[in-house]
């Protein structure tokens, strides 16, 4: 069932508040992957967007793993080396 989709939070005008990648674990786990630097507007948008009676927790993992972004016209070369 993993599925991992890069997207986008909008602000209310069209702006860009943070790029991120969501990974479906199960039909109600989500794994979030964003830059340190936003790590904490990311919880805050995902807090205040949870619909009312929906439930929601966050839990920082970011302590435990680290991320090396691999991009560009030849990183599947690099990667495949």
């Amino acid at each position: 069932m993993c599925r991992g989709v890069y997207i986008q939070f909008l602000s209310a005008r069209g702006g860009i508040e943070a790029d991120l990648t969501v990974t479906r674990l199960a039909n109600d786990r989500f794994l979030v992957l964003t830059a340190a630097s936003t790590q904490t507007d990311v919880e805050s948008w995902i807090e205040k967007h949870v619909p009312k009676g929906a439930f929601c927790m966050i839990t920082d993992l970011s302590g435990a793993y680290a991320i090396l972004n691999t991009q560009g016209p030849r990183s599947r070369e690099l990667l495949q080396s």
